[in-house]
């Protein structure tokens, strides 16, 4: 129960004060209460916020004999998540202060931005933590397929092996979930296509044995997250180059197209745009000339690419010495493909032709230029060296790449360019992203670096950034993860945004989604405790674009489609809702596209507001940018605009009341009916098979009181009495047909939960409907007891007599109204006793009653303790 009080702050000096909490906020030690503008701040010493780069590096080792040396990671890095890891793999939980959940541990050693130490330390932590798995594992799954029983039998240990071994087993599906998270971060996080840090053996053996696994037995999940890594890492770095080269140099150039497009269906990977970029400065023209190429069409898969070609004019290639390949297009967004614009592209082999391109750049001749993009085929930041010097190699490619576009503009400017993107390939690691916009004076959109150049309008940002300001949290090449602050400081969401171009069909749909929400989720997970959350709860908003479209479907197949999304989210509630839980993910939503002549883009949602109930919209397009214009429900036709479906009214009121419940530590009441949901399903998916779930396990009906009697009443968080009940239809496992339960809660975002008359008639109307009808009634209590409030009206009004006018200190004789003001409240008031001073009728404040004024009803005083004892 939270306790009321009133208490005065007093400030050493003068100051304007800004309340950071509303009234009526459950507030707890070390809470801002509010900020001070000081009339005169050189009276104290303040703290301001550093800004600027601000490296922490360890001391390095030198290796004998050399001048230099390079950082080491160091094992505290990793060891106290190792640890905590090994110890849940053994079968035990976590101990206080270690991330509660073996995902979440595993996310803490895979660090966005870590260097190739800092990858070689998370890639033996990954080798420890499988040859643990494996050695609690790989005695029962030798007994999968008939001897299950045998285990005391065939056992050639001593009894506390056994024991020990028996405790880890007993954690498998935690087990699982650890290791399965480890090899999705070991494909997501490493980006092996790039990374100099070679696979060590003795992880490709324990990944190889994974691979080997039973398919029964609870070790699914694990094999085949093992072979599809494998598929991916099987070949050294040098290998997949010599292939690609070999591609590059066979086939012709009208077959690039093709070419861009080709998938692996059996590795599961496309030759990455990284390893392509690899050779925009070959020795061989021909070659430079189809990597360029490539890679422009690799870059806009899911856009129309009408024409392709290199620019070999005299005119431009003799006016641009700094260049070593000019690239020409014309292209369309997706949904957009009437509407033709053209992109340019100049290929540099380092950064220092950036002075000779400012002095000398002959563009096309062609009209208008839309974006143009640079390509600089080699940009070292001191790869290999120590943190600090590559920061400020970063920090100085930063600025020259910035001095560039500007010295350049007017040129932009002259053929109306909307954009320049900026890629900086790097030895050993992924290339660099930059972006600039005319519309921000050519300077850098920080919010999208790192981006490749068609992210940001696949995922929609620039949707999300007309309602929120945006703080990157990372950035990587096909996804966004940033934390959203809203326009009006109020709200606050964690958007995960990524895009996908691997190619599924009705058959592989539900089985994608279900791998792409659990790498969204180990995405957030790595961020639950950044620095730039703080101690935020802000929900998490996932939404994936599925860019090619859905193969061999047509409108029909729309339903199917719903139906395959709402049995993905389904199933990741059942298996994972307390995970989902624990992230605070409020919203999933993919963007898929229907095979038909014109592609046909819908728009799939799930949200916990809805009890993770699936709608479909149906888009419609802006016919010159591809943007999304309206949304169609394919079930009701109710049209929504792009701001309603980034904000429903609904969500976004509930978001605001989630966010004080949650700030009072407990729950919000409107959430219980989904938490039910996700609890019904995992008892569902324990008793029959996720896949044999029945539909609607929760039917739940709110009552509201009106008058005297409570009736059926939706009130989407619009209540304002803090008591709500629902009428719940429950389908268990034991009654599979249903039974009722009466649900009462306390609504703490309502005056804190407190008890008024109002309140107390709502209890007990509903526990009366409970034993009326003979139901259970469930009564979920989180409240701050009997509502204890002040006359708000008065407040204003009252007039303080003051002992010594000229000294406060000496107190006040009595309180009092003056005449016209008591004359303006309605009768039963106040109580009082007229006197005289100077001339002036004073009325004596005996008593404050507040009847019939508005801040009264309810009740605020011990009329609400009337329900207690």
């Amino acid at each position: 129960e939270a306790m009321k009080m009133i208490m005065s702050l007093r400030a050493a000096n003068a100051g304007r004060i800004h309340q950071t909490l509303g009234a009526g906020a459950i507030v707890a030690a070390g809470d801002l209460l509010a900020t001070m503008d000081l009339a005169d701040p050189s009276k104290v010493q303040t703290v301001r916020p550093f800004s600027g780069p601000f490296v922490l590096s360890r001391q390095p080792e030198a290796e004998p004999g050399s001048d230099d040396a390079t950082t080491r990671p160091s094992d505290d890095d990793v060891g106290a998540s190792s640890r905590a890891l090994e110890a849940a793999l053994s079968g035990y939980r976590p101990a206080p202060g270690l991330p509660d959940s073996g995902v979440g541990a595993v996310q803490q050693l895979f660090q966005p931005g870590a260097g190739d130490a800092e990858l070689a330390s998370a890639l033996k932590a990954a080798g420890s933590l499988m040859a643990t798995f494996l050695d609690n594992e790989r005695f029962f799954a030798g007994l999968v397929g008939g001897d299950e029983t045998q285990i005391i039998k065939r056992f050639t240990g001593d009894p506390e092996e056994l024991l020990a071994k028996l405790l880890a087993h007993d954690a498998l599906p935690e087990s699982t979930e650890i290791i399965a998270s480890l090899l999705r971060s070991l494909s997501s996080s490493l980006a092996f296509e790039s990374s100099g840090v070679a696979l060590p053996d003795d992880l490709r053996g324990h990944i190889t044995e994974l691979e080997d696994l039973p398919d029964a037995g609870g070790y699914g999940q694990l094999k085949l997250a093992a072979h599809r890594l494998m598929l991916e890492v099987n070949k050294p770095l040098n290998q997949r180059r010599g292939e690609v080269r070999s591609l590059l140099v066979d086939t012709a150039r009208k077959d690039l197209p093709k070419l861009a497009d080709a998938y692996d269906a059996e590795r599961r990977v496309y030759f990455g745009l990284d390893l392509i970029s690899s050779f925009l400065s070959d020795d061989d023209h021909s070659v430079r000339v189809k990597a360029a190429e490539l890679y422009v069409l690799r870059m806009l898969r899911g856009y129309t690419v009408h024409d392709i070609d290199t620019v070999e004019s005299k005119e431009v290639v003799d006016g641009t010495p700094a260049a070593i390949l000019h690239v020409l297009w014309t292209f369309s967004a997706p949904g957009a493909p009437a509407c033709k614009r053209t992109g340019y592209a100049v290929v540099l082999r380092d950064v220092t032709a950036y002075e000779s391109l400012k002095g000398s750049w002959a563009m096309p001749a062609t009209g208008e230029i839309d974006e143009i993009h640079l390509f600089v085929a080699s940009a070292s930041t001191g790869e290999g060296g120590r943190l600090e010097k590559r920061e400020e190699g970063k920090q100085q490619i930063l600025s020259s790449t910035a001095n560039l576009v500007s010295a350049i503009a007017p040129r932009l400017d002259g053929k109306k360019c909307k954009s320049v993107h900026v890629m900086l390939a790097h030895f050993g690691r992924a290339p660099s992203h930059l972006h600039y916009h005319s519309a921000s004076g050519w300077k850098e959109i920080c919010e999208y670096r790192g981006m490749r150049a068609t992210l940001p309008h696949l995922i929609e940002l620039a949707h999300i950034q007309r309602e929120f300001s945006l703080c990157p949290l990372q950035h990587g090449r096909v996804f966004a993860l940033d934390l959203g602050t809203a326009r009006d400081q109020k709200t606050e969401v964690v958007f995960a945004r990524g895009a996908t171009h691997i190619r599924t069909g009705l058959d592989s749909f539900e089985d994608k989604a279900v791998e792409d929400l659990l790498t969204s989720f180990d995405i957030i997970e790595r961020f639950l405790h950044s620095p730039a959350l703080g101690k935020k709860q802000p929900p998490a908003h996932i939404f994936l674009h599925v860019v090619p479209p859905i193969a061999s479907t047509t409108d029909r197949d729309l339903s199917y489609v719903q139906l395959l999304f709402a049995s993905a989210v389904q199933r990741c509630v059942a298996v994972y809702g307390s995970r989902i839980l624990k992230l605070r993910i409020a919203r999933i939503e993919f963007k898929v596209w229907m095979a038909t002549t014109t592609p046909t883009p819908v728009r799939l949602v799930a949200s916990s507001s809805l009890a993770w109930e699936v709608k479909a919209f149906q888009e419609t397009l802006d016919e010159r940018t591809g943007c999304p214009l309206s949304f169609k429900d394919v079930d009701s036709s109710e049209v929504f605009d792009s701001m309603q479906m980034l904000r429903p009214p609904v969500e976004t009121l509930r978001g605001t009341k989630r966010g004080i419940a949650r700030a009072a530590g407990s729950t919000y009441i409107y959430d219980f009916p989904a938490l039910i949901r996700i609890s019904l399903m995992k008892l569902w998916s324990k008793a029959v098979g996720v896949e044999q779930i029945p539909s609607q396990l929760v039917v739940a009906r709110e009552l509201a009181l009106e008058g005297d009697e409570l009736v059926e009443k939706e009130q989407e968080g619009k209540n304002s009495v803090g008591m709500v009940v629902w009428l719940l239809t429950l389908k268990t496992p034991e009654y599979p047909s249903g039974r009722e339960v009466v649900l009462i809660g306390n609504d703490v975002t309502v005056k804190a939960g407190s008890f008024g008359l109002a309140e107390d008639e709502v209890f007990q109307k509903a526990s009366a409907l409970a034993r009326a009808r003979g139901l259970p009634r469930v009564y979920i209590a989180c409240n701050s007891g009997a509502r204890l409030g002040t006359v708000e009206e008065l407040k204003s009004l009252v007039q303080i007599a003051w002992a010594d006018p000229a000294d406060s200190t000496k107190g006040f004789d009595y309180l009092y109204l003056r005449e016209a003001d008591l004359a303006s409240l309605p009768p039963d008031s106040v109580r009082s006793h007229p006197v005289s001073v100077g001339g002036e009728t004073r009325h004596v404040l005996d008593a404050i009653l507040g009847l019939n004024l508005p801040s009264t009803k309810g009740g605020i005083g011990v009329e609400n303790l009337q329900g207690s004892g």
